[in-house]
């Protein structure tokens, strides 16, 4: 314990004695350390923390593979008919949901918005365990009408 007393004053010493060096290694650590810091927290905040849903661990999102068209499209998203078989079928997955992404236009006049939107079948609130802010969610009987849109 003596002798790294000994050594951290000596270190302290010649620093004091050189403060260019001094300077450039103080801001070359902190530099460095700064930049680990922001790196590691985008990171941490785009990968890694887990999903603001419960059991957000079982989340998994299905597509399906064509062979003899996987030179143009390796992935495709899922078949309606496929969809359909897999969830009358499945006995070990407890719910599903098809999303399809998409834009739409909002606003009134000439020049309407387009806008981000995300198209679901109604078992997206039993898949994400949650349920709906106001209201109640929608069925699948009241959906039925709708679900061809979906699957296009």
């Amino acid at each position: 314990m003596r002798t790294l007393i000994q050594d951290f004053r000596y270190a302290l010493r010649q620093l004091r004695k050189a403060p260019g060096f001094t300077l450039t290694a103080v801001s070359t650590l902190a530099l460095g350390i700064g930049a680990t810091t922001a790196i590691f927290t985008f990171v941490y905040d785009v990968l890694l923390r887990p999903l603001p849903y419960n059991h957000s661990e079982q989340l998994v999102v299905m597509e399906e593979r064509v062979a003899e068209f996987r030179d143009m499209y390796p992935k495709l998203p899922v078949n309606a008919s496929h969809f359909l078989t897999w969830q009358r079928n499945s006995h070990s997955i407890e719910a599903m949901a098809v999303l399809k992404e998409g834009t739409m236009p909002l606003g009134a006049g000439g020049h309407p918005q387009q806008v981000d939107v995300l198209s679901a079948t109604a078992g997206i609130f039993q898949v994400l365990d949650i349920a709906p802010q106001l209201g109640r969610a929608f069925t699948a009987r009241k959906t039925r009408s709708a679900a061809s849109a979906l699957y296009c």
